[in-house]
């Protein structure tokens, strides 16, 4: 541990065994405010610093001097004693800051906006994440204002200090008792086997603090941390480690991953399934497509008095399961008192059965008040369920007293939301019995569960993955919304039983796009000859109505069935204009206003649409005066800068397909290999790759069917005739886009070529231009000069 020295302002090396009695400081970086680091305090003297930084040394110089009244030697202070261009030292100093500032003799909380006690609360100290453990974990906390001068300690004014943060007495108390106000009246003394204070606490350590830590549990914990904020995002999580007695490494750049490592530590390291009880404050759409096993920040936890249970063995519940959660691939493991439910409703989609998860903690003082989750399980899943409500959660309330055999069965479930706390009137309610329920150990998925396409027959519009949509230009389209649903992330439009599917295309600049896709044929069951699409650039006419669809999407589902005929008229205005512009399948360039739309619409193209460039015979047909030639050259180089684009995209999409190609050959030929052997009795011997460099022996039973990977996690089983003519035709179509590709790429190559040729045509015109005028002005000085010998008449 690195100290400085109050007296000489040196750094010293200290090794754990060896600490002196130190204080610490707790303060808030200042934005704008250069502060001492470890390189001025180790490589120049106080002087040098003190005139460079003269705002920061006086907090240094300070803190200094107030250590030293306290009978300090020694003060640790994070700007300077930790060595931040070392990760190493940066990681172990976060890992041990709890402790760290657990075991100073003081603490220094300077609190440079505040002038008084009265307005402490005002204070950005209390807002920062950093600052709650320093809050918590040192036994004697002095706060000071601006001018360096005390205003007051924790341990007298924790009754205020709790109302400020929310975090409970007793754990700013470090559960000694209040009558001695001065905390420096404590005092530890061991008598035989105990420790007793002389406020009257006896306990077999002194350190009382982590006992009073663990009789919380992880969501009270959290929600103390909640609306804090700090520099990095991944210190969000960084900064709660020793809260939760958690060491783990450091990786910035990882972003919100880091709280969601500090939840599956946290599990690691205890049953409590308070982790849990978690709700989103403002679910977006988007929200309802992402993971719902672990919150995403600690404001997801909401100061509700949850407290944990040790047992499931709850007479009151008749469950003698003990509590298990843990972090598998999969998601997470927990043991649940899982009831159906029949009043819970998922908005997005209507065929999974709903129940209640009933956790093993409590809310409120009453023991008996059980907190729930609603989850959903589809009727393709036999033990993963998922959480497609993030938002809410369920309070379960006994309804009746309590039975000769200590257990309860009729309950009043009721709905929580992040603006109606439990005290408050529920939007929802349904009554339920507990006998219809069982002790179940479940996976709770980290995403939703959607009735994926996992069979040809499963949906009647079938889920598809989006490539890059592209103009002339090389201008990439973005997704903005898709009905029922989008995954940014792997570009796939979620697959529904509807009768269309709609997609907003938008692009910086350009118009918007409506995509609307659907089956051609669709025979019972769902299943999907082909599909047809759609695209319609946007108007005036259409503006509202992508609207309409969105609240239809989102409101929709009060009955579970598909679409009906109301839903369908409300796409008749755009399948009527649709009809209207005689658009055919395929990508339909937006409409540009103006002569240059005309030009380039009008402008000819190879035969996938790429436009020839401008052959330059005449520079006078572009250019009509030297003031245009920089703006047309400007033009032209941008012209090329398209091409290349195009060219590098092309390059990258016939290398994909030089890779593809024998893939596609290898598996047709191994689908043909199987329809020949199909009529054979016995079984195919081959090997079977159970890594790069280990193989197995396998035995293949004749078969008549095929599962083919598709990509994008959908696999779907054929028989070998339709595999082996799928196959054929993918593998026909990846040759003639190869062939396309070479062709437009040769293409590209003397279009750039062209372009090349015009910008030099273009700038030896100008030139041959300022030449002439060069010369015309020489042409005209010397006639002046002629003239002015002449004799004035």
């Amino acid at each position: 541990m690195r100290l400085l020295d109050v007296r000489k302002k040196k750094l010293i090396d200290f090794s754990t065994q060896q600490v002196p009695k130190y204080a610490i400081l707790s303060h808030c970086w200042r934005y704008g405010l250069d502060e001492i680091l470890y390189e001025d305090v180790e490589y120049s003297e106080l002087e040098v610093w003190q005139s460079k930084k003269k705002g920061a040394a006086e907090k240094v110089i300070k803190a200094c001097a107030e250590a030293e009244k306290l009978e300090c030697d020694y003060i640790w202070i994070d700007t300077c004693c930790i060595d931040k261009r070392s990760s190493a030292e940066l990681s172990e100093a976060i890992n041990s800051m709890f402790s760290w500032y657990r075991q100073a003799g003081k603490c220094l909380a300077f609190l440079d906006d505040i002038n008084g006690l009265d307005d402490l609360g005002s204070s950005r100290w209390f807002t920062r994440g950093w600052t709650l453990q320093e809050l918590i974990a040192p036994d004697n906390v002095r706060f000071y204002n601006k001018d360096w001068s005390f205003v007051c300690d924790r341990f007298s004014m924790f009754e205020k200090l709790s109302d400020i943060t929310g975090v409970d007495e007793m754990v700013l108390r470090h559960g000694h008792e209040p009558e001695l106000s001065n905390w420096d009246d404590h005092v530890h003394e061991l008598e035989i086997h105990e420790y007793q204070c002389t406020c009257g606490i006896r306990g077999y350590d002194s350190d009382k603090l982590r006992g009073v830590l663990d009789t919380f549990s992880v969501a009270t914990i959290m929600s103390w941390a909640a609306g804090r904020t700090t520099s990095r995002e991944e210190d969000t999580a960084y900064c709660l480690l020793g809260l939760f007695d958690i060491n783990m490494p450091l990786l910035y750049g990882e972003k919100g991953k880091a709280f969601i490592r500090l939840q599956e530590e946290i599990i690691a390291r205890t049953n409590d399934q308070s982790i849990l009880t978690w709700m989103s404050q403002d679910p977006g759409l988007g929200d309802f497509w992402r993971a719902h096993d672990l919150a995403n920040d600690p404001s997801f936890f909401h100061p509700f008095n949850i407290r944990k249970q040790w047992s499931l063995r709850d007479p009151a519940y008749d469950n003698a399961s003990t509590p298990h959660i843990t972090v598998t691939k999969e998601g997470l493991e927990v043991d649940v008192l899982l009831v159906p439910m029949v009043g819970w409703v998922d908005f997005f989609t209507g065929e999974k059965d709903s129940y209640l998860a009933i956790l093993d903690c409590t809310v409120g003082n009453d023991p008996l008040v059980r907190l729930a989750l609603a989850i959903g399980k589809p009727p393709w899943s036999t033990n993963m369920f998922d959480r497609p409500t993030p938002n809410s959660l369920i309070k379960v309330t006994p309804d009746g007293p309590i039975s000769a055999d200590g257990s309860v069965s009729k309950c009043t479930a009721e709905l929580i939301e992040p603006e109606r706390p439990p005290d408050k009137n529920p939007q929802w309610q349904e009554k339920i019995d507990l006998n219809n329920g069982e002790v179940r150990r479940i996976i709770l998925t980290r995403y939703l569960l959607r009735r994926g396409p996992h069979s040809r027959n499963r949906y009647q519009l079938p889920p598809i993955r989006i490539g890059k949509v592209v103009d002339w230009d090389g201008g990439e389209y973005d997704v903005d919304y898709a009905m029922p649903g989008f995954d940014k992330e792997a570009r796939v439009a979620w697959g529904c039983d509807e009768v269309y599917g709609l997609m907003l295309l938008t692009k910086q600049e350009s118009h918007k796009l409506f995509v609307l896709w659907g089956p051609t044929t669709a025979t019972d069951g769902g299943s999907v000859d082909d599909l047809w699409c759609k695209v319609l650039p946007i108007d005036k006419e259409l503006s509202g109505i992508f609207a309409t669809a969105k609240e239809w999407s989102r409101y929709r589902r009060s009955e579970r069935n598909s679409i009906n005929t109301e839903e369908t008229i409300m796409f008749r205005p755009v399948l009527r204009r649709m009809e209207e512009m005689g658009l055919d399948a395929g990508f339909a360039m937006p409409d540009r206003a103006g002569e240059a739309a005309a030009e380039k619409a009008s402008a000819p193209t190879n035969p996938r649409g790429i436009p020839c460039a401008p052959f330059v015979d005449k520079v006078e047909d572009y250019v009509s005066s030297r003031q245009e030639v920089e703006a047309t050259l400007r033009n032209f180089q941008e012209m090329i800068s398209k091409y290349q684009f195009m060219e590098l995209n092309l390059q990258r999409r016939i290398a994909g397909l030089k890779d593809k190609m024998p893939d596609i050959q290898k598996t047709l030929d191994t689908v043909r290999f199987l329809k020949t052997r199909s009529s054979d009795s016995g079984p195919i011997d081959t090997t079977f790759e159970l890594n790069d460099t280990l193989y197995a022996k396998a035995a293949i039973p004749p078969t008549d069917e095929v599962y083919l990977w598709l990509g994008a996690n959908v696999m779907l089983s054929y028989p070998l005739d339709e595999a082996e003519t799928l196959l054929t035709s993918k593998l026909a179509a990846a040759k003639q886009s190869h062939s396309n590709c070479e062709e437009d790429l040769e293409f590209l190559r003397e279009q750039i070529t062209t372009m090349e040729v015009a910008i030099a045509r273009v700038y030896n015109w100008d030139v041959v231009q300022k030449r002439k005028e060069k010369a015309e002005e020489d042409r005209k000085g010397t006639g002046s000069k002629d003239g002015d010998d002449q004799p004035n008449g």
